[in-house]
């Protein structure tokens, strides 16, 4: 794989960008390559923490340790294209990507590389009649669903018949599937980052998984009607919904807007669906000849209402914030709090949040950039300890709040005796059932900002 993490981590070392690493200057969140000019064209320097700085932009002084995980170099790979892409487009990302070997030197544009595809294949094609086989009725049909009209229309015969056997027909429902992968992965992140481009990186990346994840691109297709559009095609991918989730999308759309969201959390939805979506996608790239013109128009038109209906930004975090809220009003718990903070951390104001739950901290979420995000890590990571069974048994156990005999000791209460009785010095050893309210380390707490 040429984007794999290995090889993105071959490609930054082959080419020295893990030295920049070793500059004070370099932090994992924050970091632009020297000379990067921003679209505003204005230049984004890097400083330096302390000390005097270098020529360019680059400081003299030195980090004395750089301990370093392996990810972090694709990482930086990756973040150095990214800074080709917000240059120069497209082509200024392929332009890094091909100083640093990862894709092939004679393709300087995408229309490049459809260009080759025809120059290939065109001979055969046109040997085995392959742009007239397609039904007039089923590329009528496909053309007027997408609003696009295909030039090569062997394309369109591919998507309305995956698995028939063309002489001469080299392109497969595979590759389709992949080039819209890629492409509905970049016309997702482009529209967010248009709409917000100062959003944090870590809920830009949450709400990216959001709309890209297959349940949700899956229903997609049934809201839009993608499956009926093929299915009057011979060999048409056969898509079997759940009557069950147009009902659920009828009823979400009972509810006010605003208030409407991912009603096919809980439902089966056939991985093929999201496929398609894919594949179609795939298609309308590779005969545009990669044109993002049309491919935004295509996700404008049958991408962004669907998004802007059920997936709204920032929902995440509020039915994140909700479903804990609800979850605990349902345990009848009522002796629980938020407490938020505020600090800073390299000059910049950070955010954090703690749930205490009779007097116990279970859950702390630090160095956030939003209120709203460390409220949304903490509430989505004691969520998830709460949905393993011994742990749920245990809080049971203990809250007194529904209880209806003799008061039960608190938690608050035992870990003071467990105090009183155990020297400060010595550890304890005792095991879960002696201490059924441990204090649930931080998974990941520093790494949210």
């Amino acid at each position: 794989m040429i984007s794999d993490n290995d090889t993105l981590s071959k490609r930054c070392t082959d080419r020295k960008l893990n030295d920049f690493m070793l500059l004070q200057s370099f932090t994992s969140r924050a970091w632009i390559p020297p000379n990067f000019v921003n679209p505003s064209g204005e230049h984004a320097s890097a400083y330096p923490i302390s000390g005097p700085r270098g020529e360019g932009y680059l400081p003299t002084a030195f980090h004395p340790e750089a301990p370093i995980w392996p990810k972090t170099f694709a990482d930086l790979t990756e973040s150095v294209i990214g800074a080709g892409l917000l240059t120069d487009g497209i082509d200024g990302a392929l332009h890094v990507a091909r100083c640093l070997n990862i894709t092939p030197h004679p393709i300087h544009s995408l229309g490049e590389a459809a260009e080759m595809y025809r120059q290939q294949t065109s001979k055969e094609i046109c040997r085995q009649d392959l742009d007239n086989k397609i039904g007039p009725k089923e590329l009528s049909k496909l053309q007027g669903f997408l609003g696009y009209t295909f030039r090569s229309t062997h394309i369109a015969l591919r998507v309305t018949q995956p698995s028939a056997n063309f002489e001469g027909m080299v392109l497969s429902v595979k590759l389709l599937e992949l080039l819209g992968d890629a492409v509905v992965g970049y016309l997702v992140v482009t529209a967010i980052f248009e709409r917000n481009p100062g959003m944090d990186p870590g809920e830009l990346t949450t709400y990216k998984d959001k709309l890209f994840m297959s349940s949700t691109l899956g229903a997609l297709a049934e809201a839009v009607g993608m499956h009926r559009v093929l299915s009057s095609a011979p060999d048409a991918p056969q898509l079997a919904f759940n009557e069950t989730l147009q009902l659920r999308r009828i009823e979400e759309c009972q509810k006010p807007e605003g208030q409407r969201g991912n009603y096919w959390a809980k439902l089966k939805i056939p991985k093929s669906a999201a496929g398609l979506v894919k594949t179609l996608v795939g298609a309308v790239a590779l005969d545009s000849s990669f044109d993002l013109k049309v491919l935004k128009e295509l996700y404008d038109r049958l991408f962004k209402p669907f998004y802007d209906e059920f997936c709204r930004q920032g929902k995440e975090v509020d039915d994140t914030v909700r479903e804990f809220e609800q979850f605990m009003d349902k345990l009848g718990c009522k002796e629980w709090h938020y407490v938020r903070t505020i600090g800073r951390q390299n000059k910049k104001k950070v955010y954090c949040t703690a749930i205490h739950v009779h007097n116990v901290i279970w859950m702390v979420r630090r160095h956030c950039k939003t209120q709203r995000l460390a409220d949304y890590f903490a509430c989505r990571d004691i969520l998830g300890i709460f949905r393993n069974s011994t742990t749920l048994d245990s809080f049971r156990s203990k809250c007194q709040c529904r209880s209806s005999g003799p008061r039960r000791e608190t938690w608050g209460a035992t870990k003071r005796k467990e105090r009183e009785s155990s020297p400060a010095d010595e550890k304890l050893v005792d095991g879960p059932s002696r201490r059924p309210h441990p204090r649930f380390p931080l998974p990941g707490g520093e790494g949210c900002s």
